[in-house]
C-alpha cells in the first residue's frame, strides 16, 4: 500500500529573501505579486500607527502571501520599511507576548539579514527595547519590578490583601505608607512604558517598521488576546 497526503505541503519559503517569483519553491503568482505591490504601496505611504487586516478564507494562502511579501517588499516592490516576520502559533507556548515579538524583532535586525543596516541610534534604541520588554512582561503588570526574590511576588500579595486590615486594626497611619509604595510601583511602571514607546519610536524613526502577524487565528485564546493588547497599548507609534 502506497501512502499519500491528504494536503498540498505549503511551499519552504526563505523569509526576507524569497519572493512572489520563487517558482522553485512551490510558489505559486495567481496574481498575488500584484496585491503585494499594492500591500507595499499602502505601507510606505503612510506614517500613522496603523494595523492592517490581510483576510482570506482558511486554505486561500494567506500565510504563504505573507511570507513571500516580506521579502518581495524590498525585493522587488522597492519598499524602504523593514519587514519582520512573526509567527504568533510558534510562540503561544509562552506566557507573554511581548517577549516573544520583541525577540523576533531582535532576530530581524541582529541575525536574519546582515544586509541589514542599522544606525548606531536604532541600535541604542533596540537595545533598550530588549531591557525594557522583560520590566512590562505580563506577570509583572501588577505588581510593578521591584522584585528582589522569587517569593516576592507570593509577599506583595500577601502584603496588599493585609492592608485593610491592618488599617482597621490601627488606622491611617498604617496604610499611608502602603498606599505611596503602591503609587510609586504603578507611576514606575508608567514611566517604563512610555520608555518602552519612546525606543520603538527611535527604532522605526530611520525607516519604517512593519511587523507581520500571522497564524493568530491558531493560537489559544488567552495568547491571541493578550498579544493583541500588547500590540494596541505597546506598539501604537508613528512609522509601526
Amino acid at each position: 500500500m502506497t501512502s499519500q497526503r491528504l494536503t498540498i505541503p505549503e511551499p519552504e519559503i526563505e523569509l526576507y529573501k524569497d519572493g512572489f517569483d520563487a517558482k522553485e519553491k512551490g510558489v505559486t503568482d495567481l496574481g498575488r505579486a500584484n496585491d503585494g505591490k499594492k500591500l507595499s504601496d499602502l505601507v510606505e505611504r503612510i506614517t500613522d500607527p496603523m494595523v492592517i487586516a490581510v483576510d482570506a478564507p482558511w486554505g486561500a494562502g494567506t500565510s504563504v502571501f505573507l511570507k513571500c511579501w516580506v521579502g518581495a517588499h524590498t525585493k522587488k516592490n522597492k519598499g524602504t520599511a523593514t519587514t519582520v516576520y512573526f509567527d504568533a502559533f510558534a510562540s503561544d507556548y509562552m506566557d507573554d507576548p511581548l517577549i516573544a515579538l520583541i525577540a523576533a524583532v531582535t532576530h530581524r535586525f541582529e541575525k536574519e539579514n546582515t544586509n541589514l543596516t542599522i544606525s548606531d541610534r536604532a541600535s541604542s534604541a533596540l537595545n533598550s527595547l530588549k531591557k525594557y520588554a522583560p520590566a512590562l512582561g505580563r506577570g509583572l503588570l501588577k505588581f510593578g519590578i521591584n522584585i528582589a526574590t522569587a517569593g516576592a511576588l507570593r509577599e506583595i500579595e500577601n502584603q496588599e490583601q493585609s492592608i485593610l486590615d491592618d488599617a482597621i486594626k490601627s488606622g491611617a497611619d498604617v496604610i499611608t505608607p502602603a498606599t505611596d509604595k503602591f503609587w510609586e510601583r504603578e507611576l514606575g511602571q508608567k514611566q517604563i512604558m512610555e520608555n518602552f514607546r519612546h525606543s520603538l519610536t527611535e527604532l522605526a524613526s530611520d525607516q519604517k517598521l512593519v511587523i507581520v502577524v500571522d497564524e493568530l487565528d491558531r493560537c489559544r485564546p488567552d495568547y491571541a488576546l493578550n498579544l493583541l493588547e500588547v500590540i494596541k497599548h505597546f506598539f501604537n507609534v508613528e512609522n509601526v
